[in-house]
């Protein structure tokens, strides 16, 4: 066995390109990779059809849960809803340049395997990468042409449901038992990689808690306290504004600021006072940040909440959002500030009772350091 030295490393993970958690996890896991002396490239996937062909789409639609079949029937009732407009998405490109991210040339499905190929290791990962088991080429199970010869590992590769289409389930199952290291980001996603190929996988802390993103905040521009909200599903059951007077009775009659991504997530467009339709990643961190309060059903409003020390309500209205949050809620004892439903905010005077960032903190410290172990034990050697 020959011994290579790590030098490069390649992530895939996805593009996002009006996704405010999905490229601030690939910023921190570029920079944290950098931190530790590697040089790091982001895969462009912008060239690549993720979603899979046609008849792919029409297996899954045969084969998905009934919180998918209701997603697809929600869709067409919103058939008029567009991608977002080119301008909004020209804010999340300059703030790419402007955060020095660095980026390998576009890949296609021609090319992937060729471009993988120049990097001693490729991380898969991190947020819902394996949620594409139906798109050929199943490129986030490093499954390419030509096969990839370096170190390959998943860091913090969530999968959303159980699923896999039975054209696709042995490549899978192949592929996951090729990666060198697997690491994921929920114990939902570590029963499926076990349920799927018999490996063993470690829960891992999602990157944005890695990195302290210091250098991208900024003083309060709003001298006002309000509540943060960023929603991108369904309203919480119970509706928004139960939801909106709970925290009121708790932290006074102040203003509602909510981020909406245009022509895709706007449902704060229900309850907030204040609706910004054009916030770039920077903006939407220090909103977060300098808020009183966060109300969200994001993942990643969860993520900097805590790095931020707030007081949030997170909450699942559906099921496909429901295992990420309910594992971080028992991994970081976070049972004030997750629920279902608005009877559950109350039954458990969630408000009242707050958290205690001195027991999460600690928790998270643990985790994030197991996390850093696993990465830097993972890229020390490779095999040739």
């Amino acid at each position: 066995m020959n011994i290579k030295e790590i030098k490069t490393i390649g992530i895939i993970t996805h593009r996002g390109n009006y996704n405010y958690g999905g490229l601030l996890q690939a910023l921190a896991l570029q920079c944290w990779l950098q931190s530790q002396g590697f040089l790091v490239d982001i895969i462009n996937l912008d060239k690549m059809q993720l979603s899979g062909t046609k008849v792919g789409r029409m297996v899954r639609l045969m084969l998905t849960p009934l919180d998918t079949i209701n997603k697809l029937i929600n869709s067409k009732k919103r058939s008029f809803v567009q991608a977002p407009p080119k301008q909004f998405l020209q804010i999340f490109s300059d703030f790419k340049t402007a955060a020095k991210m660095k980026y390998s040339p576009e890949v296609t499905a021609d090319n992937i395997g060729d471009i993988a190929n120049k990097y001693d290791a490729i991380i898969v990962g991190s947020d819902q990468v394996w949620c594409y088991k139906y798109a050929r080429p199943l490129i986030f199970f490093a499954h390419w042409t030509p096969r990839y010869k370096g170190r390959t590992l998943s860091y913090a590769a969530c999968s959303p449901d159980m699923d896999i289409p039975w054209y696709n389930k042995k490549i899978i199952a192949k592929q996951l038992k090729r990666f060198d290291e697997i690491s994921v980001r929920d114990t939902y996603t570590m029963k499926w990689v076990e349920s799927i190929c018999s490996r063993k996988s470690l829960v891992v802390a999602d990157p944005t808690l890695l990195y302290d993103f210091e250098e991208f905040c900024v003083p309060n521009k709003v001298t006002e306290p309000y509540i943060f909200a960023y929603c991108l599903g369904t309203e919480i059951v119970g509706g928004h504004y139960a939801a909106i007077k709970e925290i009121r009775k708790k932290h006074g009659n102040i203003k509602i600021i909510g981020v909406a991504i245009p022509n895709k997530s706007q449902e704060v467009e229900k309850f907030a006072d204040e609706i910004i339709y054009d916030a770039s990643p920077r903006d939407w961190l220090n909103l977060l940040r300098h808020s009183t309060f966060v109300y969200t059903d994001s993942f990643h409003g969860c993520m900097f909440s805590l790095k931020f020390n707030k007081q949030f309500i997170a909450y699942y209205a559906q099921q496909s959002r429901a295992s990420r949050l309910i594992d971080i809620k028992e991994r970081y004892s976070l049972e004030n500030a997750v629920v279902s439903s608005v009877a559950e905010l109350q039954e458990k005077q969630c408000l009242s009772m707050g958290i205690d960032y001195e027991i999460v903190n600690s928790l998270i410290k643990e985790h994030v350091d197991l996390s850093k172990q696993f990465l830097t034990e993972s890229l020390c050697l490779t095999k040739e």
